[in-house]
């Protein structure tokens, strides 16, 4: 068994997909209703119960990362940034700026997390600071992530894990079949 094509479809719909893949298979007088055991589809509204599905579970990660990071606040204070900044100073940290997640090119996360951890140490004595004269309920909250030793490594695990499901993920994204 192997990859037979790739039926480019502009409507994603089931009718249309049934249709284009009936098309096909009638074209080339493959018995497709007896033969045909999976069906890859990118995560449109399709349901054939006797198939199996494969979803690209890629692109579901992508739009809940992308819902979630949409929810996430904002702020560029001139006073925080400067703050920060001294203590970047203070840790001998580069003076970079946190970067956020791009919503449309979710594989930038692993650049986003690079920079989190080299700011790590900049960021608890940060929120330390804060948290001491401000006295602000948000900023004890990620003080207390920042302290928590799992935080770190979830991130460094992350690190180590994160270019290998971008490699996998750009394999993926290949316009022709690819094999190993």
């Amino acid at each position: 068994m192997g990859f037979l094509c790739l039926i480019p479809v502009i409507d994603g719909t089931a009718t249309a997909l049934h249709n284009a893949y009936t098309k096909y298979f009638e074209e080339k007088n493959i018995p497709f209703k007896e033969n045909m055991v999976g069906f890859g589809a990118d995560g449109t509204n399709q349901y054939i119960p006797h198939l199996f599905l494969m979803k690209f579970i890629c692109h579901s990660f992508h739009r809940c990362a992308s819902y979630a990071c949409k929810t996430l606040p904002r702020g560029n204070s001139p006073k925080r940034i400067g703050d920060y900044k001294e203590f970047q100073c203070f840790v001998n940290v580069k003076p970079h700026k946190l970067l956020h997640r791009s919503q449309t090119r979710w594989l930038s996360l692993l650049l986003v997390l690079k920079r989190l951890l080299e700011q790590l140490p900049a960021l608890k004595l940060y929120f330390q600071n804060t948290v001491l004269s401000d006295r602000l309920l948000a900023a004890q909250s990620i003080l207390d992530k920042c302290l928590e030793p799992t935080t770190e490594l979830y991130l460094e695990f992350l690190n180590f894990m994160l270019p290998y499901f971008n490699d996998l993920n750009k394999d993926m994204q290949f316009e022709s079949p690819k094999l190993y």
